[in-house]
């Protein structure tokens, strides 16, 4: 039969122009219609097309599987924890795993975790679909599967993310056979108690895990860092194979200023950067290095500057030193704080290269004395700066006073301002009430008028942003108007006081 349909491609690719339809003669109710076709008086097109559709459907009738075999199936541990009741599971935690926003899926999965609560066998699959489609909540939703929902995972390829080892496993058994998700769990944890105990499990674990899973892995080991953790990130950052690995070993140098690392870029810096006080002003002169040195690349520096950067070859070179420098060293050498270190470079030639080194810098250190001054520094370009990873390193309290001093003043700097306190807020993370409330405000103001249903940003940005604020702030009442629109915002509203009226869970 696939001989046949082939042979029929054949003259479909040469065209029945050059080559007739002809077919071998076939015995039964098959071969008689074939001829059927062939004596009709349909072009040589048609009679094509007719006898390749009954070919196709027939090789599909006749396909026959082969005989299965019985699987050993194991079958799940059981769980101990909870589940909510039906109507929780059905009316809220339904609509938001298959069509929530994202932020209000983690806000769910947190919750039950809270709870002591995990996902009911009727929801996993749209649980682990979900997971399948979003990086971003597979953490989260590994703790509400229960041994169910691992079980479930380890039967369908697709779900292979989520079936690691049992919950009920030993930390070891977690570690050797379980997922990303559970491995850098357990690592946070015992770096938090272990610094040591951690570091040697990754290093003996390392050559056994994939580039994604050792650039995961890596930036772990922040917590408790010290100079115990020296040798072990010189390896990482001079040997791994990955870049990103080596960029996040050398970010982690950045924030031992005794390194040997972070030694050998401020050595490189140290010619270029020159404080001269004078009797009318300072001047601060810095130079970009006028070639590569063959040692950047044990830094992990690229000497090649990539085609589609913006900056030019040396600016290139200053802005990698720069952003692998300890930012202590510049107020050091200088004896300049932040904020008139920015002002001082202003003028300067090599000016973004800078800002955008000491940008990367402040986020990759998470240091929020120059993240403040970044970000109220008025040259601070968009394209070599990432306000919202600046705002995110800043105290909330900080960012908060950022965010009502940009509070808007029409619907679309509004819809701008909630896409970017919705990118620098983490997961699980909700304003102060008076600051949502503000923003709450803003929000029922802008709905209410006609166009906000034509604004497509602010309507993409809305559900997100009702996830971060204070749920006191969620008494919008009728403000929102009746349209679809309000449906939608009501929806989010009343998802959220059903997952903050959840209890915890009774021990079964």
């Amino acid at each position: 039969m696939s001989g046949l349909l082939q042979s029929l491609l054949e003259v479909a690719l040469v065209g029945t122009q050059r080559q007739s339809v002809s077919v071998p003669p076939l015995a039964g109710e098959l071969g008689a219609l074939l001829s059927q076709v062939a004596g009709s008086n349909a072009t040589p097109q048609k009679q094509l097309l007719q006898m390749a559709g009954a070919v196709s459907i027939c090789s599909r009738a006749g396909f026959q599987a082969a005989a299965p075999s019985a699987p050993a199936w194991i079958a799940a541990a059981p769980d101990t924890a909870a589940t909510p009741d039906t109507s929780t599971c059905d009316l809220v935690l339904r609509p938001i795993l298959l069509d929530g926003a994202q932020r209000l899926q983690l806000l769910a999965l947190t919750r039950l975790r809270e709870c002591g609560l995990r996902l009911p066998p009727s929801l996993l699959p749209a649980a682990l679909e979900m997971g399948r489609r979003s990086v971003a909540v597979r953490a989260a939703l590994g703790d509400t599967l229960g041994e169910r929902g691992s079980w479930l995972a380890r039967q369908n390829s697709a779900w292979s993310y989520a079936a690691g080892a049992s919950e009920q496993a030993s930390t070891q058994e977690q570690w050797d056979l379980g997922t990303l998700e559970q491995r850098v769990k357990l690592l946070a944890q015992l770096r938090q108690t272990d610094a040591a105990g951690a570091r040697d499990k990754l290093a003996a674990q390392l050559k056994d895990l994939g580039a994604a899973e050792r650039t995961a892995l890596v930036p772990l080991l922040a917590v408790n860092l010290s100079t115990d953790d020296e040798a072990f990130l010189d390896g990482l950052m001079t040997k791994d194979r990955a870049q990103d690995v080596r960029q996040a070993a050398a970010a982690l140098l950045t924030r031992l200023p005794t390194s040997r690392h972070a030694q050998a870029i401020t050595t490189a810096l140290a010619p270029l950067v020159v404080f001269k006080r004078g009797l009318i002003r300072d001047k601060l002169e810095i130079e970009a290095p006028t070639a590569a040195d063959p040692s950047w690349k044990n830094e992990a520096i690229d000497a090649t500057r990539p085609q589609h950067d913006a900056l030019g070859e040396r600016a290139w070179w200053l802005y990698q030193l720069a952003r692998q420098c300890p930012l202590g060293w510049w107020q050091q050498h200088t004896g300049l704080a932040p904020a008139d270190l920015l002002k001082a470079s202003t003028k300067n030639q090599w000016h973004d290269a800078l800002l955008r080194g000491w940008a990367d810098a402040a986020v990759a250190t998470q240091d929020a004395t120059w993240a403040h001054a970044l970000l109220h520094h008025d040259k601070l370009p968009g394209r070599y700066a990432d306000e919202t990873t600046l705002l995110a390193v800043l105290p909330l309290v900080q960012r908060e006073q950022y965010w009502v001093q940009h509070m808007p003043n029409s619907k679309e700097s509004l819809a701008s301002l909630l896409q970017t306190i919705v990118a620098a807020c983490p997961q699980g993370h909700v304003l102060s009430p008076a600051l949502s409330q503000q923003l709450a405000q803003a929000i029922a103001t802008e709905l209410q008028k006609d166009t906000a249903s034509n604004d497509y940003y602010l309507q993409q940005v809305l559900p997100e942003a009702l996830c971060v604020l204070d749920l006191s702030a969620m008494d919008l009442g009728g403000a929102v108007g009746q349209s679809e629109r309000a449906a939608r915002v009501a929806r989010v509203i009343a998802a959220r006081r059903a997952l903050a009226a959840l209890t915890p869970a009774k021990p079964l």
